[in-house]
């Protein structure tokens, strides 16, 4: 047999070998997708490969099958290397998203919001970054929802206010990083050069559409509001502990205001 007429003498085992590769090539995704389908083609491709080879080049049949069990382990080895390599990527990346976000609302945990708070004040005391706020949130009442229905309430409380304040930051002019802090206490970090007015219309507005909402648990409807207090980072704060005492004090004149009232600096 020539290749293309020009004389040159092709094996026909050759191309055999060549129409077992074609169809393998083209579903090689789908092989792969399933080790229990990967073992076998890669075996018997194996085989293949290495009785041609043998033919091709005389080689004795039990130095070929040596060396094609040599090849499947140096393959399967590499291959369950490769998966344990995948896993330890995945693994990794799950413990990175659990450390960065609280196991029961999803939003943002305490030591994330430690972590960019920190970068943030730094930005903002330097004047790389435009003004930064913060802003610090309780849910008024929340120990007599626990002590009247229960903590699964609370629970179910606590995760229905996160997703619904996260679904309404997604909605504002500025990036707003949201953090539960503690028990019913969220953080939020307001950035991209909010002014004064610009950060308590958002949370004005907030606390305006929370009134709205109302959380179907333990058999009742319950409605929320909040206590936030606010507070602009500046250049004196060298820590965080001086920014965040600021929002604290704030909060806990909104609380001794009546609850539902936000104070600013």
């Amino acid at each position: 047999m020539a290749i293309l007429g020009l004389g040159y003498p092709v094996d026909p085992r050759f191309i055999g070998t060549l129409l077992i590769l074609i169809p393998l090539n083209n579903h090689q995704d789908w092989i792969k997708a399933n080790w229990f389908r990967h073992a076998p083609v890669l075996i018997s491709v194996s085989l293949i490969y290495w009785l041609f080879d043998m033919y091709s080049y005389h080689y004795e049949l039990g130095q070929t099958l040596m060396v094609t069990v040599a090849f499947i382990v140096v393959i399967v080895l590499a291959h369950a290397y490769d998966h344990l390599l995948v896993y330890r990527k995945r693994e990794t990346t799950h413990l990175e998203y659990d450390n960065q976000h609280d196991a029961l609302t999803g939003v943002r945990s305490l030591s994330k919001f430690s972590t960019d708070f920190t970068r943030y004040r730094k930005l903002a005391t330097e004047g790389t970054m435009a003004s930064v706020y913060l802003v610090m949130i309780d849910i008024d009442h929340f120990k007599r929802i626990n002590d009247t229905y229960g903590h699964l309430a609370g629970n179910d409380v606590l995760k229905t206010f996160a997703h619904d304040l996260d679904d309404y930051l997604d909605q504002v002019d500025f990036p707003v990083g949201l953090y539960r802090t503690g028990g019913e206490e969220f953080s939020l970090l307001i950035a991209g050069g909010a002014t004064d007015a610009q950060a308590r219309a958002i949370i004005d507005g907030y606390m305006a559409h929370l009134r709205q909402l109302t959380v179907e648990t333990a058999g009742v409807a319950i409605h929320l509001t909040i206590s936030a207090g606010i507070t602009r980072v500046v250049s004196q704060d060298t820590q965080n502990d001086h920014t965040i005492a600021r929002a604290d004090a704030n909060l806990y004149a909104a609380k001794d205001a009546g609850r539902d009232t936000v104070i600013t600096d």
